[in-house]
């Protein structure tokens, strides 16, 4: 069942109890179909809009052009040549709109590659849906950032970008990606 008539719910009027004034629109970069319904159910549990879906880095780009996104949600492995990395790093580059990675990767040499994209966030799956609603205000607080390549050159290697590392099966762990890059 694809949940593509929520897409029309693009003009979130909630403020959320963080003191930011309004929910994000989220466009959701995943190619696994339940998977991507059970994110898009939590995201819009905490009050957020889904406003578009795409499975590939090109359907992302696209859609990150069409929708104009608060954040995009961004797994690591999709369908199609581009992974989810490369499709963050252009629609960084050309919209300046903030990423949060969700991906079941966590090795090192995954995490520089995404680190280098300057995302809000690294979420491991299994994630933390509070994990998640911070990396979300925390994208809507630094709102549209310049594109990568003004942003590039300012060197925004912000130390408290957060990520969440697997612990154990039912713990995931908040730390900074300097943390996690040592």
């Amino acid at each position: 069942m694809l949940r593509n008539h929520r897409e029309s719910q693009c003009a979130p009027e909630r403020a959320l109890a963080s003191g930011v004034d309004s929910m994000a629109k989220i466009l959701l970069v995943e190619d696994e179909n339940v998977t991507n319904m059970v994110i898009q159910d939590r995201v819009e549990e905490m009050g957020h809009a889904v406003c578009g879906t795409a499975a590939t880095g090109q359907e992302a780009i696209e859609q990150a052009r069409a929708k104009q996104p608060d954040v995009v949600i961004m797994d690591i492995t999709l369908k199609g040549k581009m992974d989810g990395i490369e499709a963050a790093r252009q629609i960084r580059e050309q919209f300046g709109i903030p990423v949060i990675y969700l991906t079941a990767y966590d090795d090192e040499e995954t995490r520089k590659r995404a680190g280098a994209t300057n995302p809000i966030a690294y979420l491991v799956k299994v994630f933390d849906d509070v994990d998640l609603q911070f990396a979300i205000e925390k994208a809507l607080r630094k709102g549209k950032e310049r594109p990568l390549g003004e942003a590039q050159k300012l060197a925004d290697n912000s130390p408290d970008t957060h990520s969440c590392q697997h612990v154990s099966d039912d713990t995931v762990r908040a730390t900074t990606v300097a943390e996690t890059q040592r």
